[in-house]
């Protein structure tokens, strides 16, 4: 979960401080949480425990912040995060 709050924390940044800079280090951040620490299902996916859980599928629904999902989902349109 450290990852996220991470990338929610840089995007916040972006906007306080008008820093661009912040919102491209957010979504670089968004992008390897989607590609390297989740579970597909089916057509969709889901937050897994970490990236070390992928194998295993282990989910981890606790990492799901639906606050951050619109923010991620301006960072990385279209995959999913909504």
């Amino acid at each position: 979960d450290g990852d996220i709050d991470i990338a929610w924390a840089l995007a916040m940044a972006s906007i306080v401080f008008r820093e661009p800079r912040y919102a491209d280090d957010a979504a670089a951040i968004v992008v390897a949480i989607r590609r390297h620490a989740s579970v597909s299902v089916g057509d969709r996916w889901l937050p897994a425990a970490g990236n070390w859980a992928v194998r295993e599928r282990i989910v981890n629904l606790s990492y799901f912040y639906p606050y951050v999902a619109p923010w991620f989902e301006r960072l990385d349109p279209g995959q999913g995060w909504l």
